[in-house]
Parts: structure tokens; C-alpha cells; sequence
């Protein structure tokens, strides 16, 4: 019985300081006319919002992958979803743990763009 209060009371803790966890700065990259946005870079489900201007802004087909060089993680490509007027969101990409990642960004006919960020836990 005391083992299961023990665990109980663990568990809340870590919900507690889970919820009491300080917001995430987030992070902008940019590269010519492709802008994108990880609001709240952290370990698990992560949205990224994609913003891209100029020819070929609408209709652009875009793919995002995560990368961990370290740790040899990488996500599948996830295509992004467009949101209207050269905007672009991919939502759940899947950064499994804190630490060094890249974002690996291909657009139709373009070269793959790559930006290092920090997801911190």
C-alpha cells in the first residue's frame, strides 16, 4: 500500500512540474522567401508553420524532416499542409528527445534547406 502512495505521489509530481514547465521561446529560421516557425520546440508532437512568399508561394508542395546527427534520429518526411496564401503548417512532427536537431525543409524544384535548433526539455 505504501509503495503504491509512494508511486502515486511520484506521479504527481512529475505531472505538476510538467504542467508548471516554463514556455518555450520558439524559434524562426529564415532562408530567402521560406520562413518557418516552431512555436514550442520540445521533446514529443511538435507543429511547425511554414510561411513562404514570392513565385510559387501557393500551391508549393513542402515536405519537413527532423534530424538528430548526434543521436542518428530522424522523423519521416512529413508533407505540409497548405493553410492559404503561402502558408503552411505540418503538424506532430516527432522530436524524441531534448537536445541538437535540424529541420530538414524540401520544397518542389528547390534544393533541401536545413537549420539547426535546439529542442530543450
Amino acid at each position: 500500500m505504501k509503495a503504491l502512495a509512494a508511486a502515486l505521489v511520484a506521479a504527481l509530481l512529475v505531472l505538476l512540474g510538467w504542467l508548471a514547465r516554463p514556455a518555450h521561446p520558439g524559434t524562426t529560421l529564415h532562408a530567402g522567401n521560406l520562413t518557418v516557425t516552431i512555436a514550442d520546440p520540445h521533446p514529443g508532437l511538435t507543429d511547425v508553420a511554414l510561411a513562404l512568399t514570392g513565385p510559387g508561394a501557393t500551391g508549393a508542395f513542402i515536405e519537413v524532416q527532423a534530424v538528430m546527427p548526434l543521436m542518428g534520429y530522424a522523423t519521416p518526411e512529413v508533407a505540409a499542409t497548405a493553410a492559404g496564401a503561402g502558408h503552411y503548417t505540418v503538424a506532430g512532427v516527432p522530436l524524441v528527445t531534448a537536445g541538437p536537431w535540424e529541420l530538414r525543409v524540401r520544397v518542389t524544384g528547390r534544393d533541401v534547406l536545413t537549420w539547426p535548433f535546439q529542442v530543450t526539455g
